[in-house]
């Protein structure tokens, strides 16, 4: 296919030599890219040939629609077929990205909802190059299942393929949940977005992390209704040699275990400032071992923490729900 969409013939009579890329003999696609109603074959680069119709085609796609309304040469089929004279369209991807395209074109083949992230980047430079924008809709909603275990990769994505702010700020948001060392480690898609839209993704995470660390130096302050109620606050330390009191800047007294539990969610935050992570256990553990010391705080620490735990991540949430993402379009990458 040339640079305006064109049926390029591949008959090697007339320059003697063969397509060295491609395989002898192409093999043929399964159902239902092998129809015998097919008035086209698409080729792919590793040699399977794929029996379509134009009129599918160019449903889903503007760019086949204006290919196949331009004057095409046609390469004769040396295979044994029911349609020895189709034309054929080379294509330069490979079976893989060619079936994810024609998943989409043929209800009876579509299996979108089972891509994985790399099938999702395989194919969406495809669907870009050949205009097919339903595609893109279609599998933009699929990327949002990827924003918890691959937040930059999405990111990355939804910034070459501008696939929109949602998914974008979701992204964003999403990285807030992973160490910020994920952030060096090269990624393939990191070389296909700008320098600026890298640091202000760096930018995000630094802001949100200064905002989250603030609660948990003024985290008595209006987040917990019955604050005077809880055991790190009630324990009478002068009788408990293991859970003595801590003075805060505000003349509040905290357990010291209740105070070492903060500093470690505080540090926590430097790196990962999500809500996620503070109410798992693993990271109270040690809270409640220390707790566990004392008699009186004891037998009430898990329960009071039960119930603060999910004040202080709504906290954290409404603290990170302010801090703005800038979102800068910029122009589509090969």
């Amino acid at each position: 296919m040339d640079a305006q969409g064109n049926v390029q013939s591949n008959d090697t009579s007339t320059n003697g030599t063969a397509n060295e890329s491609e395989p002898a003999t192409p093999t043929d696609a399964p159902f239902p890219f092998n129809s015998p109603h097919a008035d086209v074959i698409l080729r792919s680069s590793d040699g399977m040939n794929f029996r379509v119709r134009k009129a599918i085609l160019a449903e889903a796609s503007p760019f086949f629609e204006t290919m196949f309304s331009l004057p095409t040469g046609t390469e004769q089929s040396t295979e044994k077929t029911h349609a020895p004279d189709l034309p054929v369209v080379p294509m330069p991807e490979d079976s893989t990205v060619v079936v994810g395209l024609l998943q989409f074109c043929y209800p009876a083949g579509r299996q979108l909802q089972e891509m994985t992230l790399d099938d999702i980047v395989g194919v969406l430079p495809a669907a870009r190059k050949y205009t097919m924008d339903r595609m893109v809709e279609y599998v933009t909603p699929l990327l949002q299942r990827f924003v918890a275990t691959s937040s930059l990769r999405v990111y990355c994505l939804a910034i070459r393929f501008q696939l929109g702010e949602d998914l974008t700020r979701a992204a964003a948001r999403g990285f807030l949940d992973h160490p910020i060392q994920v952030a060096y480690s090269h990624i393939t898609e990191l070389d296909y977005i700008s320098g600026a839209a890298y640091a202000r993704l760096l930018d995000y995470h630094n802001r949100c992390s200064f905002h989250v660390q603030q609660l948990f130096v003024r985290y008595y302050t209006g987040i917990d209704s019955a604050w005077d109620e809880r055991c790190w606050h009630q324990c009478n330390f002068e009788s408990k040699k293991n859970c003595t009191y801590r003075s805060f800047e505000n003349s509040q007294r905290v357990t010291v275990w209740f105070s070492g539990l903060m500093v470690r969610c505080r540090n926590l935050a430097k790196d990962r400032p999500s809500s996620r992570e503070f109410s798992l256990q693993s990271t109270i553990a040690k809270a409640l071992v220390e707790a566990g010391k004392c008699t009186f705080c004891g037998p009430r620490a898990w329960g009071d923490l039960q119930v603060f735990l999910p004040l202080l991540t709504t906290r954290i949430d409404g603290a990170i729900s302010q801090i703005s993402l800038d979102v800068v379009a910029e122009a589509l990458s090969a």
